[in-house]
């Protein structure tokens, strides 16, 4: 695939780094806020598990991060779809 500006245009992104949260909130759905919003948050999450004594604190941070995930994974997904789309488009030129 030709290496194109994606996104250009879109005052969201910035220079040549694209952080997928934002890319995901600028061409995407719409997530509902999630108590974990980021990677650095969610790595901060992760390595926290293992000194938690309190069971519920524990089932709590867990849901919270697998809620992260989800929609982690889904924003990558859709910024594959997207990308496919690109590649087709430019195919048939």
């Amino acid at each position: 695939m030709p290496r194109r500006r994606f996104g250009q245009g879109r005052n969201e992104f910035y220079g040549d780094t694209f952080v997928l949260a934002e890319v995901s909130k600028s061409l995407f759905e719409k997530f509902e806020p999630v108590e974990i919003s980021d990677g650095a948050m969610a790595s901060e999450a992760y390595f926290t598990l293992e000194s938690l004594a309190d069971p519920a604190e524990l089932s709590r941070l867990r849901a919270a991060l697998l809620e992260y995930c989800k929609q982690d994974t889904l924003g990558l997904v859709r910024l594959l779809e997207k990308m496919r789309a690109m590649e087709a488009a430019d195919a048939k030129g």
